[in-house]
């Protein structure tokens, strides 16, 4: 099965998150995965953390092979449902990896990517949403996304924040107050 590059940038993603807690011998305990999962702002049963255990861990020896494309996308399928929770490092993980030419700077095409992998499914199905977050990330209004903007924008898109919607507010004052003209003229 051929990946995208769009899926190898998230398995990327995903295998340098788990390799950071590897242990003395090189590998990935199931037993921290629950840690693992709320480092990245995603947090499931523990009926669930048997389940994967099950699933992925058929030597029964309790540790993961977190190079496993399968179980990467199982974990890249959890819903993000505390975005505070996600740790900095995290955060820096991410940008290295979707950073292309280490410049520093991430497109606003790749930023929609990386947005998947940190906000709630909640938010990521309001497209406009998803959008004025992307383009409020950018106060440069370059084109490019900084970390720092990045770091902000993700913490920030949890809240509602009605700064995002300052042009769409100015744009329907101006329709009512254009309606309201009309009425009286």
């Amino acid at each position: 099965m051929s990946h995208s590059a769009k899926d190898e940038k998230i398995f990327e993603f995903f295998k340098s998150v788990l390799k950071s807690h590897v242990d003395e011998g090189g590998k990935v305990r199931f037993d921290k995965l629950q840690g693992i999962l709320t480092s990245l702002g995603r947090k499931i049963p523990e009926e669930r953390i048997h389940k994967i255990r099950k699933k992925f861990d058929t030597k029964e020896n309790g540790v993961i092979d977190y190079k496993d494309p399968e179980f990467l996308m199982t974990i890249a399928s959890i819903n993000v449902v505390d975005v505070k929770a996600i740790e900095d490092a995290v955060y820096s993980t991410a940008f290295r990896i979707f950073d292309k030419d280490c410049d520093g700077l991430i497109s606003l095409p790749e930023m929609r990517t990386v947005l998947t992998l940190f906000l709630p499914v909640k938010i990521q199905q309001e497209r406009e949403l998803v959008e004025t977050i992307i383009y409020g990330m950018d106060t440069q209004k370059d084109g490019e996304i900084r970390f720092s903007e990045f770091v902000t924008g993700v913490k920030e898109a949890d809240t509602f924040n009605l700064s995002l919607y300052k042009e769409e507010f100015i744009l329907a004052a101006v329709l009512i107050a254009g309606f309201f003209l009309y009425q009286i003229l």
